[in-house]
């Protein structure tokens, strides 16, 4: 079952974490209006006795109606696509995937959300390698779409027109309040990463270093980029030694650090803001005891982390357990797998379940999970993904 070609980090005490020279960013967006949520999920369809096969597509869930439909389903083939996403007004869904039949290449299609019109199509000359599509490829004023990695490309939508700005170092990048950011773990002499904000002055692109975080101060941090509602404070997930922190930035500096247990709340993966600044909710890996005592835990919980900028302690809403397949090959890094996303005013979590391995979770689990963050007991709605569109099962008979 090919989805995206992953590298594992090491962390103290679990390895969950990854990302990627090919990596798809596994989180859901809803619609300008919150009344709707596009999700990517996987449908597995059984083996052959080699390889597990499964069927990709693209799923939007009404929320007034509780229906979910397929909005695209990928063929043998297509692979690797980023996060779905909407246009600004909420007419157009834009997505991004890798099409591996031929010679590699990117593909972007933009949708009327309505349906019933042929899509727009383009094709990017792109292998699979060098390819950073962790992060939802930024999108500013319905137009113009970032693809990070070795390169930065700019696609103009109307056009189709592509820049193409050069880097060293692979860039992940993110995009808020007009302002696109990358993120680069550096390679050269420098040890650590830098925070960049894209400048385009007179159409040509260029990054100007915003920050630069020494990874022997900060540890292992990882390049899901938490944007505030306008785009002026940038929050990262890094574990260094037994301690899991968040760095908030704001400008040239590391405005703060906020603490977490990972032994209490597990790992972070992206983080998101809340729309008035005050929480930022993150995606969590609680390590469970391990089989063999002193071993690397084979089980974890994975859920919604609430940590307050204001003080108090983090809260965790456990939502699925993870196993790390035995004799088979399965997902070794689930927060990369499993992101979160908010809905525009802040009430709604969505954590997406929905491309985990049949073989680290159970059926029942393996969905989008709708957490209700205005409910003191923070209720949870799960929405399955569409049946195979083969009308094969996954389900083992």
């Amino acid at each position: 079952m090919k989805r995206s070609t992953l590298r594992e980090l090491s962390f103290p005490g679990a390895a969950l974490l990854a990302w990627a020279a090919c990596a798809i960013a596994c989180r859901a967006s809803f619609s300008p209006d919150g009344k709707k949520v596009l999700f990517p999920y996987m449908v597995p369809l059984g083996g052959d006795g080699k390889e597990d096969k499964a069927e990709l597509g693209v799923a939007l869930h009404d929320r007034a109606t509780g229906k979910t439909t397929s909005v695209r389903v990928f063929e043998a083939g297509q692979e690797s696509f980023a996060s779905p996403q909407w246009t600004s007004d909420g007419k157009r869904i834009v997505l991004v995937w890798l099409e591996k039949r031929g010679q590699d290449h990117l593909e972007v299609a933009v949708l009327p959300a309505s349906g019933g019109a042929a899509p727009r199509g383009y094709v990017l000359p792109r292998s699979a390698e060098g390819l950073s599509l962790l992060n939802p490829p930024p999108l500013l004023e319905d137009r113009h779409l970032y693809l990070g990695g070795d390169a930065i490309h700019r696609l103009d939508l109307e056009t189709g027109d592509v820049k193409t700005l050069k880097v060293e170092d692979d860039a992940y990048l993110a995009a808020r309040g007009g302002k696109v950011y990358a993120f680069q773990e550096l390679k050269g002499t420098e040890k650590g990463y830098e925070l960049a904000t894209l400048e385009e002055p007179r159409g040509e692109m260029r990054l100007e270093r915003a920050v630069l975080l020494p990874k022997d101060e900060v540890g292992e941090v990882a390049p899901f980029l938490g944007l505030s509602a306008d785009g002026a404070r940038v929050a990262l997930a890094a574990t260094k030694g037994e301690r899991q922190e968040v760095l908030v930035i704001e400008g040239k500096e590391v405005k703060r650090r906020v603490a977490a247990d990972p032994k209490e709340f597990g790992l972070l993966g992206n983080v998101e803001w809340a729309p008035d600044g005050k929480t930022l909710y993150a995606a969590s890996a609680q390590p469970l005891s391990p089989a063999v005592p002193g071993g690397q835990p084979s089980a974890f919980d994975l859920g919604l982390c609430e940590v307050p900028l204001g003080g108090g302690a983090p809260r965790v809403t456990k939502l699925v357990t993870f196993r790390k397949p035995q004799g088979k090959k399965g997902d070794d890094a689930p927060l990369a797998l499993t992101q979160v996303s908010l809905s525009p005013d802040g009430k709604t979590a969505a954590f997406l379940g929905t491309y985990l391995d049949p073989g680290s979770a159970v059926e029942d689990d393996r969905c989008l999970y709708l957490v209700d963050l205005a409910d003191p007991g923070r209720k949870v709605t799960r929405v399955r993904p569409p049946a195979a569109s083969s009308g094969k099962s996954a389900k083992k008979e």
